[in-house]
C-alpha cells in the first residue's frame, strides 16, 4: 500500500502554514464585509432590522430542508463515487463520514478541509493515496461542474448578455466538460507521461485520475446530472430567502446570479463568506435594498454551509478515530 508519510498531522511548519490559511480566509472575508458595508452605507442597526422582516417560519423550513439535502444527498454522491471505484463502504458509513467531516471541512479554510477526508480513506478504507485523493477530487468536482452547468443556464436565457456572446460561453463551456470529463485517452496519457517520469508519481497521478479513466461515459454523464441537481439546493435556498423577504426575482436573471455569487464563494474567505455575500447585494441591488440582499447573503451562508456542517458534532469523535487509525 502506498505510504501515508505525506499525510500524518503536520508539524510546528504545517501549524504555521495552517494559521496562515485561517489568517488570510478571515481577512477577506472580513475586509470584503466592510467594503460591502462602507460602499452601500449598511450599518449594523439595519442590518438588524432587516433581517427581522423575513417571514420565521419560511426560515425554518428552509434550513431544515438544505441541512436535510446537504447531509443525506451528499453522503449519497459520495457514496455511489466510492461504490463506483469499487471501494466497499456502506451507506451508512458514508453518511457517516458526510456528518463527521463537515465541522472540520467548515474550520479548515480554504477548502483544506477536503485533505482530512482524504487522510481518513487512506487509513480507515486503506485506499491508496492517490485513489482516495481521487475520489475526493471526482466528488468536489462534480459540485463545481453542477454551478457551471447552472450558470451556463442562467447565462443562455438572461436578456442582459448579447446572443453572440451566450453561444460562445455555451460552446467554450460545453468543450471544456467533453474534454475533461469524457476524453479517456487525455486521462490515461496524463497517466502514463507521470509513470514515465516516475513510477510512484505514475501510480500517484493513476490513482488520482482512476475516476476519469475507468468510469464509462454514461456512468459520467450519470455523475455530472448528479452534480448538476445537487447544486440546484444553492439556488433553491436563495430563492426562498428571497421569498422569505417578500421579493420574488425574475427567474433567469437570477439563476445567472446567484451561480456568480456561488462562485464568488469559491474564493479564499471563511465558507465563502464575504465574496458570495459582496456578489449578491451588488448583482441584485435593483431587485431589493442593499441591508435586505445582505441579510440573504449571511442567511444563505448560513443556511448552505454553516448549520449542515455543525449538526455533524457529535460524528466529529468516530471520524477523528477513523483519520488517527494507523495503516
Amino acid at each position: 500500500m502506498t505510504s501515508l508519510s505525506s499525510v500524518e498531522y503536520p508539524g510546528n511548519g504545517g501549524l504555521r502554514r495552517h494559521g496562515i490559511a485561517v489568517l488570510i480566509a478571515l481577512s477577506v472575508s472580513a475586509l470584503t464585509l466592510i467594503v460591502v458595508c462602507r460602499s452601500y452605507d449598511i450599518t449594523f442597526s439595519r442590518l438588524i432590522d432587516s433581517a427581522g422582516m423575513a417571514d420565521r417560519q419560511s426560515l425554518l423550513l428552509v434550513f431544515f430542508a438544505s441541512a436535510l439535502f446537504h447531509i443525506v444527498l451528499g453522503a449519497d454522491k459520495l457514496w455511489r463515487v466510492l461504490r463506483a471505484m469499487r471501494v466497499d463502504i456502506t451507506f451508512s458509513d458514508a453518511l457517516r463520514i458526510r456528518l463527521g467531516s463537515g465541522p472540520l471541512r467548515l474550520f479548515v479554510p480554504l477548502k483544506a478541509g477536503e485533505a482530512v477526508n482524504i487522510v481518513f480513506f487512506c487509513r480507515h478504507k486503506r485506499m491508496a493515496l492517490g485513489r482516495a485523493g481521487g475520489a475526493v477530487v471526482f466528488d468536489r468536482s462534480l459540485n463545481i461542474a453542477g454551478s457551471v452547468l447552472w450558470l451556463l443556464i442562467g447565462l443562455v436565457t438572461m436578456r442582459q448578455v448579447d446572443v453572440p456572446h451566450q453561444v460562445l460561453i455555451s460552446l467554450l463551456l460545453g468543450m471544456g466538460y467533453v474534454l475533461f470529463f469524457f476524453l479517456t485517452p487525455v486521462h490515461a496519457f496524463a497517466a502514463s507521461t507521470a509513470e514515465s517520469i516516475n513510477p510512484k508519481l505514475g501510480r500517484f497521478v493513476s490513482g488520482l485520475l482512476e475516476p476519469l479513466r475507468e468510469f464509462s461515459a454514461g456512468k459520467k454523464a450519470f455523475f455530472l446530472l448528479y452534480g448538476f441537481l445537487f447544486q440546484a439546493r444553492d439556488l433553491l435556498v436563495c430563492y426562498f430567502l428571497f421569498r422569505s423577504f417578500g421579493f420574488v426575482p425574475d427567474p433567469a436573471t437570477f439563476i445567472a446570479f446567484v451561480s456568480i455569487a456561488q462562485f464568488a464563494g469559491h474564493l479564499p474567505s471563511v465558507v465563502g463568506m464575504g465574496p458570495r455575500e459582496a456578489a449578491l447585494v451588488m448583482l441584485f441591488s435593483g431587485v431589493a435594498p442593499s441591508d435586505v440582499l445582505l441579510s440573504i447573503g449571511f442567511m444563505m451562508t448560513l443556511a448552505i454551509n454553516v448549520v449542515p456542517m455543525l449538526i455533524g458534532l457529535p460524528w466529529v469523535p468516530w471520524f477523528l478515530r477513523g483519520v488517527a487509525k494507523k495503516g
